[in-house]
């Protein structure tokens, strides 16, 4: 029973019900508007990601463990699934609406340069990113 406990209250802590409300939120919205589902795999690879992440560190308490990179793990995902999200609904959904249509490989340089940025403020924060990186690999 601790188990489940500790798994619900890392799911509130980390906001995942609201991240996992946005993307469903957007999966209709890229439905509805017949976008291509070519960011929205990306977004579902990082969102499962973040969840076994949430996961693995509610295992690793349960079993008396430190916890610390499952909970970076899912923080990296978890924030990079909110930056493929965002996005998606601006790039995808929002800018063709009114009539600004961007390359494909616009949008993905937009994206690279923000997870470059998420990964210089997350060095600057004092977050391992070689350890972020290598648990990612690892997961």
């Amino acid at each position: 029973m601790e188990f489940w406990r500790t798994l619900g209250g890392h799911l509130w802590s980390s906001w995942t019900p609201v991240l996992v409300l946005v993307f469903l939120l957007t999966r209709v919205l890229v439905r509805s508007w017949k976008v291509e589902r070519y960011h929205m795999r990306a977004a579902t690879s990082l969102l499962v990601v973040h969840l076994l992440a949430i996961v693995g560190g509610a295992t690793l308490i349960t079993l008396g463990y430190d916890e610390t990179i499952a909970d970076v793990t899912a923080l990296a995902f978890g924030l990079l699934a909110s930056v493929s999200l965002g996005m998606t609904v601006l790039f995808r959904v929002g800018l063709p609406r009114v009539g600004l249509t961007l390359p494909r490989i616009l949008i993905d340089l937009l994206t690279a340069v923000l997870v470059v940025v998420f990964i210089i403020v997350g060095k600057r924060a004092g977050f391992s990113v070689a350890g972020i990186i290598t648990t990612s690999a690892v997961l």
